[in-house]
């Protein structure tokens, strides 16, 4: 059974400061970082879906340990020092992300967030006093959906730059999500051309090869620090052990 919307909220829900339109890396750019040299941090990557032979040649040097790793996305100067740092660096991957993948079921028309902690937030304001399930207020769009989406629907909402198939959803979806603003079509609707929607399905494309290659670089961050514990004398030993 389907929930209804409170009508009245005390806010409206926060806006997503880091939207911005899609830039993804250049595969291209990528193939120049140093590759990998016969170290067991290679042979770690053998063993992982990300470290086929290919995927290699697009991290970096895992002998430079102190060499922070740069997120291999263009323009971004995001980076991480400390391979233990390395869960964080994954978390970063998804603000690179267009269009965004974590989606309400629950709403009609529907609309999507970059994480789930933003639709969670996002349902408990919109449907006051609901409890949330996961499990059935939310859908992880797979990379499929994703690219049906840019590339068969025309319309688009200038706030978030959730993807509709036409302009009306787009309006109720405007009011609803953004009721702080007031909605002007010739202002908060976009049209995307038939030109716009195959240069993001492109665009798009571009996006899984860098994200396979972070993950590759986690792969290397995760190896690194496993190898630092390994190595780490060990402090809990029994005295009498020692003797």
């Amino acid at each position: 059974m389907k929930l209804t919307p409170v009508l009245e909220r005390p806010k409206a829900p926060a806006q997503n400061a880091d939207i911005i339109l899609p830039s993804f890396g250049s595969p291209n750019a990528l193939q120049q970082q140093e590759v990998p040299g016969p170290t067991a941090g290679e042979d770690f990557l053998n063993h992982t879906e990300t470290g086929q032979r290919e995927q290699r040649a697009l991290v970096l040097n895992t002998q430079e340990a102190q060499r922070p790793y740069v997120c291999l996305f263009d323009g971004c100067s995001r980076s991480a020092g400390d391979p233990a740092r390395m869960w964080n660096f994954r978390a970063h991957i998804v603000t690179h992300m267009y269009p965004k993948r974590v989606q309400c079921t629950q709403c009609e028309p529907k609309h999507t967030y970059k994480r789930s902690n933003e639709l969670r937030k996002h349902f408990r304001q919109t449907y006051a006093g609901v409890p949330f399930n996961k499990s059935v207020h939310q859908k992880i769009r797979t990379d499929d959906e994703l690219i049906e989406e840019l590339r068969d629907c025309g319309f688009q909402c200038s706030e978030c730059l959730t993807i509709y198939s036409n302009a009306e959803e787009v309006a109720t979806h405007f009011r609803r999500i953004h009721p702080r603003i007031s909605w002007d079509r010739s202002m908060h609707l976009v049209i995307r051309t038939p030109d716009i929607r195959q240069e993001q399905v492109s665009e798009f494309e571009q996006y899984q090869v860098v994200a396979q290659a972070m993950e590759a670089l986690i792969n290397v961050m995760r190896f690194q620090q496993n190898n630092r514990r390994q190595n780490q004398p060990a402090t809990n030993q029994n005295p009498a052990t020692l003797q």
